[in-house]
């Protein structure tokens, strides 16, 4: 546990935040203010990739198996709209 400005923690938190940063930087690079709609896919992402310090992904660190992996989206394979135009 750590608190902001606190001087005496170890940096991690500060080096994480870098990190999801950069990968939203990347995702919304031409409309900015989309952010908040990629903080689901920068999540999966960070927590599914592999770690060298835990040599494996948080995913697995924490539920002991591997993440789920995505499947890809087909145009016209469900019924609802709303889901449809969430998925495009």
């Amino acid at each position: 546990m750590s608190t902001v400005y606190h001087s005496q923690t170890d940096g991690q938190p500060e080096a994480t935040n870098k990190t999801l940063e950069g990968y939203l930087r990347c995702s919304v690079r031409d409309n900015p203010k989309t952010w908040s709609n990629w903080l689901t896919m920068v999540k999966y992402y960070y927590n599914t990739n592999y770690h060298t310090s835990l040599e494996s992904t948080l995913f697995e660190a924490t539920y002991v198996y591997l993440p789920p992996s995505l499947t890809d989206y087909i145009p016209g394979s469900t019924n609802n709209q709303v889901v449809e135009d969430q998925l495009q």
